[in-house]
């Protein structure tokens, strides 16, 4: 009940998707503790439901969690990941070529956030595209020093920014399905220690 690390893992596939969401509806449920460390979700096998996750998120922000990674299927982020006044790490739908996209609301402040590592991709069922989710996170991190963005993206778009003063480490990375590139992205980051950009860009 005072354990602060949690890790989720759908790695053993002879558990059902129903038994492994009572499981951890049982643990969120139930832990007490003051501070959870660390939040660790990987499902890229089982097709829980997004209520659940929500919930066990949710969960997690209101037991001052510092550092989350979420890795599922399908899923909605509840609001309050996005006010979170304890986060220090973010990942979100790295390596799972899968997940379905996550949307941001218009308010996002997270004041401690530093590290910030996520995957957005298009999806009929969003207003925004990926870039607009992406950017309005980025902008409500007051502190982030690194930072690791992929995107995938179908259609041409006009070029992009990063206005990002205390950004020290970005890692940039465009993953296309067509022929178009991006025609520019210009990084305004005065403390940069170390650059990495991939994938499709257009050079001038």
């Amino acid at each position: 009940m005072s354990v602060n690390n949690l890790d989720f893992d759908d790695i053993h596939s002879f558990h059902s998707e129903i038994v492994l969401s009572k499981f951890v509806d049982r643990v969120m449920e139930n832990c007490k503790s003051s501070q959870i460390h660390s939040f660790r979700l990987h499902f890229p096998t089982k097709w829980v439901k997004r209520t659940s996750v929500s919930y066990w998120i949710d969960k997690a922000v209101r037991l001052n969690v510092c550092d989350i990674d979420i890795r599922v299927l399908i899923f909605e982020l509840p609001l309050s990941l996005f006010t979170c006044k304890t986060l220090t790490k973010l990942r979100i739908g790295r390596g799972n070529p899968t997940s379905l996209v996550w949307e941001c609301p218009s308010l996002v402040n997270l004041p401690c956030l530093k590290t910030l590592d996520i995957a957005v991709r298009e999806n009929p069922f969003l207003r925004k595209n990926p870039f607009v989710n992406a950017f309005e996170l980025i902008r409500g991190c007051l502190v982030l020093e690194s930072l690791s963005l992929g995107v995938g993206i179908h259609e041409e778009e006009k070029g992009y920014i990063f206005n990002i003063p205390t950004l020290k480490r970005p890692k940039l990375t465009l993953q296309r399905v067509c022929a178009l590139v991006t025609k520019k992205v210009v990084l305004n980051v005065p403390n940069l220690e170390y650059l990495f950009v991939g994938g499709m860009f257009q050079q001038f």
